[in-house]
């Protein structure tokens, strides 16, 4: 049996973040991943101001590699809208580079980590926490932090009928070398979009929404001259649909923490994985440490809500032939 303070399941970039954050402030703690590390993540890898800033707030030292982005296509039912200048650039990153980096960060702190395969968790009298991994070792910790992703065990514990969210699938393409992102909205994509993220090494082309088929992927991205490639598919959960417990926090994807409009998550992943690391360190619950962001999560939800709609729709096409009120909108967005 392994004794720990805190156990965090999922090492990307929220538990990560919670475990480094624990370890510099003398917190006795425990992460690990049943992956092997670098491996990849479907995402954009778009990092917003917010989370470079943030990013560069918790990892004042960190030297990351990533191609900076000023310049936006959007497209509305395959129609040009406009490029729309940003006034500070999206760092795009690979996801797979990223997230080893910070990993290799914890562990140069001196931070403990497993690879190993979560199976069961007891709560126990004392109000402790026991966990059971595949390779037969226990641990029992006084908190369990869940960053174990979309289909988050530890999420399935607190509410087993836990519902999938929106289902994204990408592939990668050869490198466009082009410095801007696009972006497609459309009425016959329900609550989601197409995207095409340049990194270094390639372009993530993805789509995004609520019900979806693999040959209704296909179909869009043959209209953009695209052939069929690796797609990968994945679930964003983006309604906490959950219990909040004492000594059990959910980060990142695990508890459901993006933006639902665009469903951005690294900024949700490092603000909840820091947030969830201050709780415990302060002795305050998630809830309180986790104020701003689920303000912040709100007024997202409320946005989405009023845009992907026809009407919405219709707004943005309006809105959009100012350029100038378009770059003003977004650039308050990505602060």
């Amino acid at each position: 049996m392994i004794d720990t303070d805190v156990l965090i399941v999922g090492a990307g970039p929220a538990g990560t973040t919670c475990a480094y954050h624990l370890h510099k402030n003398n917190h006795s703690c425990l992460l690990m991943d049943c992956a092997s590390f670098p491996r990849d993540k479907i995402c954009g890898g778009g990092m917003t101001p917010k989370a470079w800033k943030l990013l560069e707030k918790i990892y004042p030292s960190l030297e990351y590699d990533y191609l900076p982005i000023k310049r936006m296509n959007l497209y509305m039912d395959h129609k040009f809208r406009g490029c729309y200048s940003l006034n500070e650039e999206v760092r795009v990153v690979r996801r797979k580079l990223f997230d080893n980096l910070l990993l290799g960060e914890y562990l140069k702190e001196g931070g403990r980590y497993i690879t190993d395969m979560m199976l069961e968790i007891k709560e126990c009298e004392d109000g402790s926490v026991e966990v059971s991994f595949k390779s037969g070792e226990k641990v029992r910790c006084r908190y369990l932090v869940g960053a174990d992703g979309a289909n988050s065990r530890v999420r399935k514990y607190l509410n087993p009928k836990t519902k999938p969210g929106v289902f994204i699938m990408e592939q990668y393409l050869e490198s466009s070398k082009k410095d801007e992102i696009t972006f497609e909205l459309s009425n016959s994509i329900k609550q989601g979009y197409y995207y095409d993220f340049p990194n270094k090494e390639f372009n993530a082309v993805g789509y995004c929404e609520k019900k979806t088929t693999k040959e209704k992927f296909l179909k869009l991205i043959d209209s953009y001259g695209i052939a069929e490639g690796r797609i990968l598919g994945a679930f964003i959960p983006p309604t906490i649909d959950y219990p909040q417990h004492r000594h059990i926090f959910l980060v990142g994807d695990a508890g459901c923490w993006c933006d639902k409009l665009s469903y951005e998550g690294i900024y949700f992943a490092l603000a909840t994985g820091y947030n969830a690391a201050e709780a415990i360190i302060k002795g305050c619950s998630f809830t309180e440490a986790n104020r701003e962001i689920i303000a912040r999560k709100r007024h997202r939800n409320l946005a989405a809500t009023l845009l992907y709609n026809p009407l919405g729709m219709g707004v943005v096409k309006l809105v959009s032939k100012s350029k100038r009120t378009t770059e003003r909108i977004l650039n308050r967005y990505l602060r």
